[in-house]
Order: C-alpha cells, then sequence, then structure tokens
C-alpha cells in the first residue's frame, strides 16, 4: 500500500500533529453532539498562548486517503458514508440527514479523516 501519512518528524518540529481542519464547524451542527468537536483546535490554541508552540514547530496532518481506510474498512461502508442518512446514524446527529452529501463530505467527514491521517502519522 502506498501512502503519504508515514512521514519523518523535521527536526524543527514537536511530534505533535495536528490540522485546522480537525475542528467540525458547520451551522452550529457541531453542538448537537455531546462530544466539543472544537477541542483540538482550543488545545493548540491554549499551547501557543503559553508559547509552548509555533506554527512551525507542529507537524500537518494529513487527510487518509480512501486507499488509507481501506486497510481497516471495507470498501461497502465507505460507499454507505456517501449516504448522509448513515453519518447522520454514526456521528449521531440527526440534523445531518438533511444535509447534501457533498456538505457532510466536506464539513464532517474530511476533518474525521484528517483526524485518521494525523493519527496514523503519530502513530509511525
Amino acid at each position: 500500500m502506498q501512502t503519504e501519512l508515514y512521514t519523518e518528524v523535521p527536526a524543527r518540529c514537536l511530534p505533535i500533529v495536528y490540522s485546522p481542519e480537525y475542528n467540525i464547524t458547520f451551522l452550529g451542527l457541531e453542538k448537537l453532539h455531546p462530544f466539543d468537536a472544537g477541542k483540538w483546535g482550543k488545545v493548540v490554541h491554549f499551547l501557543k498562548e503559553e508559547q509552548f508552540l509555533t506554527d512551525d514547530n507542529i507537524v500537518e496532518a494529513r487527510e487518509a486517503s480512501e486507499e488509507d481506510l481501506l486497510v481497516v474498512h471495507t470498501r461497502r461502508y465507505l460507499n454507505k458514508l456517501k449516504w448522509s442518512l448513515v453519518v447522520a446514524t454514526i456521528t449521531e446527529i440527526p440534523p445531518l440527514l438533511f444535509l447534501p452529501n457533498f456538505l457532510v463530505q466536506r464539513k464532517v467527514l474530511r476533518p474525521l479523516r484528517t483526524q485518521t491521517g494525523g493519527t496514523i502519522m503519530v502513530s509511525n
């Protein structure tokens, strides 16, 4: 399998992988979920404010590709995610059901794929 998620941490960077893409924000729908969908950004903001981090010493997370996801998920499951109803059920955010899937992909699943990519990157 070819992936871009295994990368060396440059000497100037700390072994912290993050992307602003991690944070799920869309018309306030993220507030319907019991977990804070913007917690990663808040943590990074705090660490920058306290001068523990700068943009220069964070490794930018990459989005997991379909090929990366197929290591642990079936193609059938990934195809089901093209239905907003399925994503609404999985995420426990019922109003997602009414959104066109291209928005669900962009505003919900892309951040989740980037979080997955970051997890794989940091595990290397």
